[in-house]
């Protein structure tokens, strides 16, 4: 038998649909997934994170608030006993400034030698809110032993205060006592 000689079959061209395309672009799913495992990384970190300076940074703010609210305070009391000297409050105590024999509110702060409320006043002076993390309003009490505030809250704001405002100042537990006048 003679060799034949074999000649390669003839195929016909592979259709587009027969051959294997590769995709182009990128899978939206993975991507999401990865945000996704991202978010719940950074909710968990900032839940589980120590803010204590940002709570330390808070009682500072509010400490310096209190101390410049009892210097206001103060400087408004005196000014009252100092703008009317011959002002009588009624009773033995520092007689120009605001009877007070028992604590009262400092809102509620006559001015002997006006007759005005210290807040309501025309200079337009009002009252300021209490400071965060008090518990009470300023008080005022002119008795034999002093003219002084007092103001109830947290002991580590109240700590800041006292020590802004110096000498004049003591911490009782939850309780601030700033001196105006001895």
């Amino acid at each position: 038998m003679p060799l034949m000689r074999r000649t390669p079959l003839k195929t016909a061209p592979m259709r587009r649909s027969q051959a294997r395309v590769r995709e182009r672009g990128f899978a939206v799913l993975p991507m999401l997934m990865v945000a996704v495992v991202l978010a719940g990384a950074v909710a968990a970190f900032v839940a589980f994170s120590d803010t204590s300076g940002l709570r330390n940074q808070a009682y500072s703010d509010a400490g310096a608030q209190v101390a410049v609210q009892a210097s206001f305070l103060r400087a408004r009391i005196t000014l009252c006993g100092s703008d009317y000297p011959d002002g009588v409050n009624g009773t033995a105590y520092r007689p120009a400034l605001p009877a007070a024999a028992t604590t009262v509110a400092v809102g509620t702060l006559i001015c002997p030698g006006t007759g005005q409320n210290l807040w309501l006043g025309t200079d337009g002076v009002t009252l300021p809110p209490a400071p965060k993390f008090m518990t009470g309003a300023w008080q005022f009490v002119n008795d034999g032993t002093s003219a002084r505030l007092t103001i109830t809250g947290d002991s580590r704001a109240l700590g800041v205060a006292q020590q802004r405002l110096g000498a004049d100042a003591a911490l009782s537990g939850t309780t601030l006592t700033y001196l105006v006048s001895n």
